[in-house]
């Protein structure tokens, strides 16, 4: 009940000075985009003819509110991706013809920069990360299930500050937590510890934009681990994402990305997960 109560509070803070700018020092980017494919076709090699039926669609949707005056950055983005999938095959007994997901992620990022040395900024941050749908409950819809929240503070350099392209560096203490995570299982444990983050973005051309975010969260307490429920260990997380938008007309576009998550950098497990997607969209830039 106290993670909610912050959590709220935060978003109090957070939510109505993104979406409504008090003044014209905010840039504003937000785009989404809508990928769909089915197929069917009729296969067999004894004279029986079997239906495969195939039917998928995702949806992409970033935005980025930004506030960049002499006294200080502040930067809010938003990542939603969404796809889910249904497969019928008549061959297979065990294909339901249900809709599946195959990827659900929402992510809300707010870092405020003071710009007190040029080259040594203090910032704050926070975190959200969830999803839109607990897959695991297929009967029931259980939203924003789990969701984690990290707030870090520390000392920002910009490396490259340019009108179409930016690198910052980050680095300092965060504390990180959860709420509304799934009964019966001790993975979702609050730690706190050093964090390191790249966030680089790059207009390379007016229809081509790449943003890229490396984030490295060293903790300081132990926490179990996925691989032996009864050991723990103190981790280095990385997370990873990477996406480039080229727009070949004005609906139409090409999302290409690559995600990295590492649960634990140091160990010899297998622990880690990656995605690579490529999809040809319908693209709406809303402003």
């Amino acid at each position: 009940m106290k993670n909610i109560v912050k959590i709220i509070f935060l978003s109090a803070i957070i939510i109505p000075n993104a979406i409504i700018p008090s003044n014209a020092n905010w840039t504003k980017f937000l785009n989404f985009s809508l990928t769909v494919n089915q197929s069917k076709s009729k296969t067999g090699q004894t004279g029986t003819l079997y239906s495969k039926e195939s039917l998928n669609y995702g949806i992409l949707i970033k935005g980025e509110l930004t506030e960049d005056i002499e006294e200080y950055n502040w930067k809010n983005t938003l990542n939603l991706e969404y796809s889910s999938a249904k497969n019928k095959d008549e061959s297979d007994p065990a294909s339901s013809g249900k809709w599946t997901e195959s990827n659900d992620k929402l992510t809300v990022d707010s870092v405020r920069r003071w710009k007190t040395i040029k080259a040594f900024n203090p910032y704050l941050a926070v975190n959200l990360q969830t999803s839109i749908r607990d897959a695991s409950y297929i009967n029931e819809w259980l939203a924003f299930r789990p969701l984690q929240l990290r707030e870090s503070a520390g000392i920002g350099s910009p490396l490259i500050s340019r009108e179409a392209q930016e690198l910052v560096v980050r680095t300092g203490c965060f504390i990180q937590h959860y709420a509304n995570t799934p009964k019966n299982t001790g993975l979702y444990e609050h730690s706190n510890g050093i964090e390191l983050v790249l966030d680089y973005k790059n207009t390379v051309r007016k229809n081509i934009s790449f943003t890229s975010k490396a984030g490295f969260y060293s903790s300081f307490n132990k926490t179990q681990d996925p691989w032996n429920a009864s050991t723990k260990s103190k981790k280095i997380r990385l997370e990873w994402d990477n996406t480039l938008i080229t727009a070949i007309t004005k609906y139409i576009s090409l999302n290409m990305s690559w995600n990295i998550d590492n649960i634990d950098m140091t160990s010899g497990y297998a622990n880690y997960e990656w995605e690579e997607k490529l999809n040809i969209a319908l693209n709406w830039k809303v402003f």
